[in-house]
């Protein structure tokens, strides 16, 4: 008898990407010539003053962290002009895209992606026994956003779409996103923009 999820017994797993110190080993390079962009680290380390925040933080390592973090939410929500209400935060994006694949859809309901996509969009979907919709993206690694808008039927209920793309790097145009936010009606459209510092346009 299995005790867990039927859902996870698969054999696909999440691999990350390998560390700095891995990279130069096996490459033959110099640590400080390795620039680890996959993971949307900075290369050049953090900034003083989020490392000053931070020592000063252990000091109150004894209690716990504020469930809300309300003042981390008011300064993102200050920065890209939102209420902080519409503001969330959490342990990762992993552990969010989980939230909105439970918060969203229902077990057997559509989850609409490209393919190829950054994984832990559809493994949080096959977790949670929702239906992957996949639409493969062209030779190029173009969109093809009519095939996209193809595949938003009634079963749907999450659609993803991620600019910079992961793992292409294809950035998605300002249109091509409008005509598919048009076309998913009342239909949650996630737009993944983890990598976009690494653009010069969002």
């Amino acid at each position: 008898m299995h005790l867990s999820n039927p859902a996870l017994l698969t054999d696909e797993t999440y691999v990350p990407g390998l560390p700095r110190e891995s990279v130069a080993e096996t490459y033959g390079v110099p640590l400080d010539d390795v620039a680890k962009l996959g993971s949307a680290e900075n290369p050049f380390g953090p900034s003083p003053m989020a490392v000053e925040e931070v020592s000063a933080a252990l000091l109150r390592m004894d209690i716990y962290p504020s469930w809300t973090a309300e003042p981390l939410r008011e300064k993102i929500a200050a920065k890209y002009g939102f209420t902080p209400e519409r503001i969330i935060c959490g342990a990762g994006e992993t552990e969010i895209i989980s939230w909105i694949v439970r918060t969203f859809a229902a077990p057997d309901e559509g989850v609409l992606m490209y393919e190829p996509c950054f994984p832990m969009y559809h493994l949080s979907a096959d977790s949670e026994n929702r239906r992957c919709v996949y639409v493969p993206m062209g030779s190029e690694f173009d969109f093809r956003v009519d095939d996209y808008i193809s595949a938003i039927d009634d079963s749907i209920r999450i659609i993803f779409l991620t600019s910079p793309h992961s793992p292409t790097g294809k950035l998605m145009q300002l249109e091509d996103v409008c005509c598919i936010c048009r076309a998913a009606g009342k239909r949650l459209v996630v737009l993944d923009e983890a990598y976009i510092h690494f653009s010069r346009t969002n």
